[in-house]
């Protein structure tokens, strides 16, 4: 009996673990979690760090939201896995990722001047830590970026639109541009969902 109880506890806890974790879809090239090498079977949980390498692409889906993420080469992020679905973010720290929400609504993405929030989207962002500039790009849905030092400064970033801040961009949120489908569709073959 005691066997057993310990046997269904540990199936327990690994189905958990596997719920709030993340799992790789697919690494070309180099990324880490926490410092520890991904490989493309990589199944991951807790609080880290995500790096890529030059020339790399990672593709992780949160397992809780089935939220997919896609990672930029010479990126840097971090997240916190163990968290609840709808209170996981991503804090972008250079570099470039992509954010497919699933059918749970995490916060978003967060980067030092701004903040993502999402809405049943699918966008890309980037931020340049040499400039202080943060870019959105929004494929489908909506996004509400916020300036990080000014919550009374946001902008609706909606269907092929773009919004930025900082750097080139000033300090307040730019006026949202709509974007040409040539635009569009640049920036969704250079970091495909």
């Amino acid at each position: 009996m005691t066997k057993l109880l310990v046997l269904i506890t540990l199936i327990f806890s690994s189905v958990t673990w596997a719920q709030k974790g993340a799992s790789v879809v697919l690494l070309k090239g180099s990324a880490t979690f926490g410092g520890k090498p991904l490989t493309s079977k990589s199944q991951f949980n807790g609080n880290g760090e995500i790096s890529t390498g030059d020339k790399s692409y990672l593709k992780i889906l949160l397992n809780e939201s089935q939220t997919t993420i896609v990672i930029g080469a010479n990126t840097t992020t971090k997240i916190n896995l163990s968290l609840p679905a709808e209170k996981q973010e991503l804090n972008l720290s250079k570099g470039i990722a992509r954010w497919v929400t699933g059918n749970k609504k995490g916060l978003g993405v967060r980067t030092n001047n701004s903040v993502m929030g999402v809405r049943g989207t699918d966008f890309f962002t980037s931020y340049n830590p040499l400039l202080g500039e943060t870019e959105i790009i929004c494929f489908d849905g909506q996004i509400e970026m916020e300036n990080s030092l000014d919550n009374s400064d946001k902008k609706m970033i909606s269907k092929n639109q773009w919004g930025g801040i900082g750097g080139r961009f000033g300090k307040k949120l730019s006026e949202v541009l709509t974007l040409s489908p040539e635009l569009i569709s640049s920036f969704d073959s250079s970091l495909p969902k």
